[in-house]
């Protein structure tokens, strides 16, 4: 009995979660700049902080502090649509970050204590600025797409939702066969095949609502969304598995950590993201 409870309470949480912060995220997506963009910085924030613990870096470090600065500068460039400025700002940070790391790494490796343990590690602290830092940013660049902008992150949002909702429903009910168990011991194939069908069906709303000469392209974009948000779900857990964690954080009640909720959405930026720096004008053609 003690299951069943355990889990029913947790479910009960996640559901009070969502009904908490759904309504807010809907708010900024809608009226766009500069609600939305605040959104996303304070998304950036908590995100930094959170990797940066997991990471084990301490919050008034030098490397914490490029971080968090350098990220902001940049998603604040963007929000003034100076995106080769922010694109340039991002990477020389990405940049800096790496070169820290693989000096530190040569000048521990004649050390064979804990450090020069933690030194041979990947370097994660430059990896997270990456992901964090360009999903944010590929989200206010999208979303100052006017109309189309404002298609694609209600897609982005409703199917990193649906699939998330999918995934957890159909994976509790079903169970069976294991996705990838190296990568995260939970997931299920049945969970995998719910979170993308859930996907599919916001597809099939949207080309409903927005455009129907469009349907095959958004339901299938849709699915294949949903695809990338379950292997952004896994990469999420992998990262948990390496630094022996259960959650990110638990700033989310029923959720943890912020990256454990939004690590569908961080994924599906980065595809969109690249998709419309390659196709801008056939992303603006679909969307609309």
């Amino acid at each position: 009995m003690a299951q069943p409870r355990a889990e029913a309470h947790t479910f009960f949480k996640r559901l009070v979660s969502a009904l908490v912060m759904i309504p807010p995220v809907l708010g900024a997506i809608y009226y766009g700049y500069p609600a939305f963009d605040l959104l996303i910085m304070l998304g950036f924030i908590i995100l930094a902080y959170e990797w940066m613990n997991l990471c084990g870096t301490k919050l008034f470090k030098a490397d914490a502090i490029i971080f968090y600065t350098i990220g902001l500068v940049a998603l604040v460039l963007a929000s003034r649509s100076q995106i080769a400025l922010s694109v340039a700002t991002l990477s020389s940070g990405a940049f800096y970050l790496f070169v820290v790391f693989f000096i530190g790494k040569k000048s521990n490796s004649s050390r064979t204590d804990q450090a020069s343990q933690v030194s041979m590690q990947p370097p994660w602290l430059a990896i997270g600025f990456v992901y964090i830092g360009f999903s944010t940013f590929f989200l206010i660049l999208l979303r100052h797409e006017h109309q189309a902008g404002f298609n694609i992150i209600i897609l982005i949002f409703l199917v990193a939702w649906a699939a998330d909702t999918g995934a957890y429903a159909f994976g509790r009910l079903i169970g069976g066969p294991k996705l990838a168990p190296v990568l995260s011991p939970n997931k299920t194939w049945a969970g995998f095949i719910g979170g993308v069908g859930c996907a599919a069906l916001v597809g099939v709303g949207f080309a409903l609502i927005v455009k129907e000469s469009a349907f095959l392209v958004l339901v299938f974009g849709a699915a294949i969304l949903g695809i990338i948000s379950q292997c952004g779900d896994l990469l999420e857990s992998h990262i948990k598995r390496q630094f022996q964690v259960k959650d990110a954080g638990s700033i989310i009640p029923g959720h943890g950590g912020l990256l454990d909720r939004v690590d569908s959405l961080l994924a599906m930026s980065w595809a969109f993201g690249l998709l419309y720096f390659l196709a801008r004008e056939e992303v603006i053609k679909w969307m609309t």
